[in-house]
């Protein structure tokens, strides 16, 4: 589970960076009861209650039928393991096949 502090700074500075009018930015959980609906974060758009989903997002999934995780995120971690360095890796360009797997699992986790 992502840290919420990480998710809000990171949400707030998105809208700032898109120009929203976006205010009131908080944690959905303690006010309605998110985590069946899988609702992060809760804001104010020009009046209204709007939420949002943290979704973690690697452009390789989803290349590979019915293969799951993402392969350049394995190798990744491994590094990191390894050379507790930072360091470079080439991604794919492709991302919609990985855009894809991640609104089909959205939608399925969010669906009533």
């Amino acid at each position: 589970m992502p840290d919420i502090r990480i998710e809000l700074y990171g949400f707030q500075r998105a809208a700032s960076l898109a120009g929203f009018n976006i205010t009131n930015i908080r944690v959905a959980q303690p006010e309605i009861g998110s985590e069946e609906r899988g609702i992060d974060v809760l804001f104010d758009l020009d009046g209204r209650r709007l939420g949002a989903q943290h979704t973690i997002f690697h452009s390789d999934e989803g290349h590979t039928p019915g293969k799951r995780g993402s392969p350049a995120r394995a190798r990744e971690e491994a590094t990191a393991r390894v050379t507790q360095a930072p360091f470079g890796m080439w991604g794919l360009f492709d991302y919609r096949p990985a855009l894809r797997l991640r609104s089909r699992e959205d939608r399925n986790r969010c669906a009533p």
